[in-house]
């Protein structure tokens, strides 16, 4: 099966062609935008980070799928003008909801994780101060017994 139209067009760019210039240029430039986000989170090894990337992420989303499924968006090149690849294009659009919901539990469980972590942190560095507390308070006791235990004592 060759790929290209009579035109000499790959078939994505046959359908592009159809889209309204400003709509093409705009959706261009946000596969652009989410394709750095995406690389982003992929590579993200930091809570904070990730956390920032998903927030970018979850509103950049909104914004294309909005693009994507405005009359002049895919609608446009694909809907109306391949009328038999509608269904394929409305369970693209239900995959679009999917990832919103699954983008949305994920900043969840990411928050409830950055919670737990600085309450944990704080649990640290609390247990942390208390065991210098004791060591000196140890420390104190030990060397009150060795002077008072030599006649050192005041």
């Amino acid at each position: 099966m060759d790929s290209e139209k009579p035109s000499g067009r790959t078939p994505v760019a046959e359908a592009a062609r159809r889209l309204h210039p400003e709509a093409q240029r705009r959706i261009q430039k946000e596969h652009e935008q989410l394709g750095r986000l995406v690389a982003r989170l992929e590579s993200s090894h930091h809570l904070a980070i990730t956390l920032s990337v998903l927030e970018e992420l979850q509103t950049a989303l909104v914004d294309h799928f909005t693009t994507e499924e405005a009359d002049d968006g895919l609608h446009q090149a694909i809907g109306k003008t391949a009328p038999e690849r509608e269904r394929a294009l409305e369970e693209l659009f239900a995959e679009h909801r999917s990832f919103l919901i699954r983008l949305a539990r994920l900043r969840r469980k990411a928050e409830a994780c950055r919670d737990d972590l600085a309450s944990t942190l704080e649990d640290g560095r609390r247990l942390a101060s208390d065991l210098k507390i004791h060591e000196g308070k140890e420390t104190e006791l030990f060397l009150d017994a060795v002077y008072s235990e030599h006649g050192g004592g005041d």
